[in-house]
């Protein structure tokens, strides 16, 4: 199937995030760190391979939680082929484009859209 979702992300309130980084370590047994330089922390419900940081079991995700930022709830992301082009095709059709595209420490591009229902989808495409 294509545009698999791989990827999650969890806002959390600044004065929260260690209450809330504790709980998924608790609950779920998640490792959660700090990203050097970010506002970001990795979440891996998965063991990682520490070269790709892509969970070794297939079909797994892993996801991010970083400071809320208006964010309306988790947060799902699709890898696609090509970000610019799904900006504008999901544009056409009714979505909101809600960041740049960014490119992540050599790892790929992402932006975010908002659907027509409102709820924030983010789009990855792989280097």
């Amino acid at each position: 199937m294509a545009n698999p979702v791989i990827h999650f992300e969890i806002p959390v309130g600044a004065t929260k995030l260690n209450k809330v980084k504790r709980f998924y370590e608790d609950i779920f047994g998640w490792k959660i760190e700090k990203v050097p330089k970010m506002p970001y922390w990795t979440v891996q419900t998965e063991k990682t391979n520490p070269r790709t940081r892509m969970p070794e079991k297939r079909g797994m995700i892993n996801g991010g939680m970083m400071k809320k930022n208006g964010e309306p709830g988790p947060v799902i992301v699709l890898q696609v082929k090509n970000v610019k082009n799904h900006l504008k095709k999901a544009e056409e059709r009714g979505a909101r484009v809600m960041s740049k595209i960014m490119e992540v420490e050599g790892m790929g591009l992402y932006a975010r859209i908002k659907d027509p229902a409102g709820n924030l989808i983010g789009l990855w495409q792989n280097k």
